[in-house]
C-alpha cells in the first residue's frame, strides 16, 4: 500500500455509510420520502455489501456504531475509510494513528468483497445513509467538504475527485497497539 493523505471525515449517529458515484448519490434519499432508500441501507447485512441504486450500485458499510471515519485517498485513484477505536489523547495522534491502520495492507484471507461501484462523475461521495443526496451535483463536489449546504447534519457528507472508472470495494478490520480499526477500501480496477 502507497502512503495515504487525510482528506477529511464523515460522522455517523448510528446507521451505516452510503459509498457512491455523485450522480447515483444525487437520487438518494435517506431518510427522506418516507425513509425507504434508509430501509433498504438497514437491510444490507454487516459490515456491509451492495446495494441497486436506480441502474448504478452503490456500497453500504457499517462503521460498527456511532462514531467518525477518516477518509484516506491512497494514491490518485484509491480511498481508505477508517473507523478507528484509539487509545490516545489529541487530534493529530488520532490523525495519524488512521493514517497508520490505512497503510496496513489488505491480507487476501482476511477481506470482505462490500462489491463494486462505477464512478462515471469523477466525484466519489461517502455520505451517512441517513442524509438525502438531493443537494449533490457532481460538477460542484470534487474534492470539497460538504457541509450544511448539502447535508442536515454537519459532517455527515464528504466528496473527494476520483477518476472515473470502476472500484472494488473491501471490508477489513486491523490492529495496532494503540487501538483496531474498521476499514472500507476503494480501490480502482
Amino acid at each position: 500500500m502507497t502512503a495515504v493523505e487525510y482528506v477529511g471525515s464523515v460522522s455517523s449517529e448510528g446507521g451505516p455509510l452510503l459509498v457512491a458515484d455523485a450522480l447515483t448519490v444525487a437520487k438518494w434519499r435517506g431518510v427522506e420520502d418516507g425513509g425507504a432508500d434508509y430501509d433498504r441501507a438497514c437491510r444490507v447485512s454487516s459490515p456491509g455489501g451492495s446495494l441497486a441504486m436506480g441502474g448504478s450500485m452503490g456500497i453500504i458499510w457499517d462503521l460498527g456504531g456511532p462514531g467518525t471515519a477518516g477518509v484516506l485517498r491512497e494514491g490518485f485513484s484509491g480511498l481508505v475509510i477508517c473507523r478507528a477505536w484509539l487509545s490516545v489523547t489529541t487530534v493529530a495522534e488520532g490523525r495519524a494513528t488512521i493514517a497508520r491502520f490505512a497503510e496496513i495492507p489488505l491480507v487476501p484471507q482476511r477481506r470482505m468483497l462490500l462489491g463494486r461501484i462505477h464512478v462515471a462523475s469523477g466525484a466519489l461521495v461517502v455520505l451517512w445513509a441517513t442524509e438525502s443526496g438531493r443537494s449533490v451535483r457532481s460538477s460542484e463536489v470534487p474534492g470539497q467538504r460538504m457541509g450544511k449546504a448539502f447535508a442536515s447534519v454537519e459532517g455527515s457528507m464528504l466528496a473527494i475527485a476520483m477518476p472515473s472508472g470502476m472500484y472494488t470495494c473491501w471490508h477489513d478490520q486491523v490492529e495496532l497497539p494503540v487501538g483496531e480499526a474498521r476499514r472500507c477500501i476503494v480501490t480502482m480496477e
